[in-house]
């Protein structure tokens, strides 16, 4: 799942919604902990963004260069209002940080949802998670209404993450990442009520 900063069309809002968003938290689960992005934090995201390996089938990797300007833009979004959040995953009891999730707010109260791991931590569960403690701090903190993913075309692994999620399948976008997946609040707190999947 790439991120971006780019809305889907269809949730344009004719007038703009602004979130009031705090600082952001840490959320921590077990054993996974998410933890705000910082400054000591480029090591990782550049390594992140310049392995083709990680960056599969979201976007061409980036060289070193590339990687460290992206990282200072990274770095600027809260001070200059974009809508981003990133969080770095880390270990709750080794303290490493191995891998990012970014969400991206559009302007009719959703957000773009997408997780950056590196194959030695993927399969494991940790994008299940991650998903699962920003989709609760989406919903109940910043009282948005619907989240929402895309991938590229015969990406199993990313499919199968969407639907252990409860996200359901939305209508096609453009290339190359045209798979949509959206999940409601009502279907998140549905999911809650009848303590499924990983919302229980």
């Amino acid at each position: 799942m790439p991120f971006s900063t780019a809305a889907w069309p269809a949730h344009r809002a004719r007038s703009a919604w602004r979130p009031c968003v705090p600082e952001l938290p840490t959320l921590a689960g077990d054993p996974l902990l998410l933890r705000p992005i910082g400054d000591q934090d480029q090591p990782l995201y550049v390594a992140l963004y310049g392995d083709g390996e990680t960056m599969g089938r979201a976007m061409p990797a980036l060289d070193t260069t590339e990687a460290m300007r992206a990282f200072a833009r990274e770095r600027q979004a809260p001070r200059s209002g974009m809508r981003r959040m990133t969080w770095i995953l880390a270990d709750k009891h080794a303290g490493a940080g191995f891998g990012l999730l970014g969400l991206v707010l559009d302007e009719a109260r959703g957000a773009e949802v997408g997780v950056l791991l590196p194959p030695a931590h993927q399969g494991q569960g940790h994008a299940t998670q991650a998903i699962a403690l920003v989709a609760r701090y989406a919903f109940e903190t910043l009282d948005l209404h619907r989240l929402y993913t895309r991938h590229a075309e015969g990406h199993a692994a990313a499919s199968g993450l969407m639907r252990r999620l409860g996200f359901k399948p939305a209508p096609a976008g453009a290339p190359p990442h045209p798979i949509r997946w959206t999940l409601t609040r009502e279907t998140w707190q549905a999911a809650r009520r009848d303590k499924a999947g990983p919302f229980s």
